[in-house]
């Protein structure tokens, strides 16, 4: 007779899976998350990236992944990046394969994480963020 219950839709797993590492990342700022709200602050900038990256729709990463790769774009926003000398594959997938990002890799477990960074000579400007 046409009574058809009508269902609300749902989110995706990607918006849900996004709302997962924006509480993660909100949670371990060292200003609980309140700069991720400004449009104009590195942190947001970071967390746009993260949002248009594959790696982290589909949970390619590990949470401690994750907040590496938030700190160390924070750090390109922070330090005017987009003027660096050396941005060879910054903002690119993997944080382990940008110029000047040294990474350990574990054949074991297949996790790999920043170990040293190399960016002293690389004209950057502005302020190291505390992320």
């Amino acid at each position: 007779d046409g009574d058809y219950e009508t269902i609300a839709p749902t989110s995706s797993p990607t918006e849900e899976y996004l709302q997962d590492i924006y509480e993660l990342i909100r949670k371990s700022s060292p200003d609980s998350g309140a700069a991720l709200s400004n449009q104009d602050s590195p942190q947001y900038a970071a967390w746009k990236w993260i949002t248009e990256n594959d790696y982290f729709l589909y949970g390619v990463f590990s949470e401690e992944k994750i907040l590496e790769s938030y700190a160390l774009a924070t750090l390109y926003h922070s330090t005017n990046g987009e003027n660096w000398w050396m941005t060879y594959s910054w903002l690119d997938d993997d944080p382990c394969f940008w110029g000047g990002v040294e990474c350990y890799y574990d054949w074991w477990t297949d996790y790999s994480h920043t170990t040293e960074l190399y960016l002293s000579q690389n004209n950057l400007a502005g302020t190291i963020p505390r992320e």
